[in-house]
């Protein structure tokens, strides 16, 4: 689907930060990302991704200051996590 519908804002207790969204967009107010890659996300749960089946991700990012971005496909507590 287009823009942030079914996405899913994320933001730890030991992060601070708010969001907005408008116009099908996120914006982050980060003022302490915390100290681990996962505390502030953007994430999308129930999705059913099949076997031999090629996926595309298109996603731009505007930032104010340096950050890395990682994307992570998480399987159940019971799996790896791919980054």
């Amino acid at each position: 689907a287009d823009g942030i519908m079914g996405w899913a804002p994320y933001i730890d207790t030991t992060a601070t930060a708010a969001y907005v969204i408008s116009d099908n967009k996120i914006k982050y107010d980060i003022t302490n990302a915390g100290s681990q890659n996962w505390h502030i996300q953007l994430k999308q749960s129930g999705l059913n991704l099949e076997k031999g089946k090629t996926y595309q991700l298109k996603v731009s990012f505007k930032s104010s200051t340096d950050r890395k971005v990682e994307l992570a496909l998480m399987g159940n507590a019971s799996k790896n996590y791919a980054y």
